[in-house]
């Protein structure tokens, strides 16, 4: 009897671990999708700029896993050659862009600096008390 019930409340336990571990995974990804579709939707794409976008999107990813990778570079070389990689990635998106758009995504990126800054001053004060 008493191992019924340690083996039924153990069933329990693990249920409950397994349903709380899946909706922080399926949250985790709905955050991460919207703020994808987001900028795409919000910036009201055509679907050549769309398709340049991923292109460039891809490409850029490419090239700074490359650079990750990269073991001859040292630190600020790598810091410096990902500041100018990200510069012209900016450059090329913008450059598939109206100029409404580009306003637009500025605008968003503002936002979304902003955003990351807060979460970065709250984070510093949460390790802070």
């Amino acid at each position: 009897m008493k191992k019924t019930i340690a083996l039924f409340a153990m069933l329990i336990a693990l249920t409950v671990a397994v349903q709380a571990q899946t909706k922080r995974d399926t949250i985790r990804n709905d955050k991460h999708t919207t703020a994808k579709v987001k900028k795409t939707d919000q910036l009201g794409l055509s679907k050549e700029q769309a398709k340049k976008w991923k292109e460039e999107k891809d490409a850029y990813k490419k090239s700074k896993d490359a650079l990750k990778a990269d073991k001859t570079l040292t630190k600020e070389q790598k810091k410096e050659k990902e500041k100018t990689l990200s510069q012209q990635h900016t450059d090329k998106l913008a450059g598939i862009l109206t100029p409404e758009q580009q306003a637009k995504y500025k605008t968003l990126k503002d936002e979304e600096k902003q955003e990351k800054a807060e979460k970065k001053k709250d984070k510093g004060k949460k390790k802070g008390q």
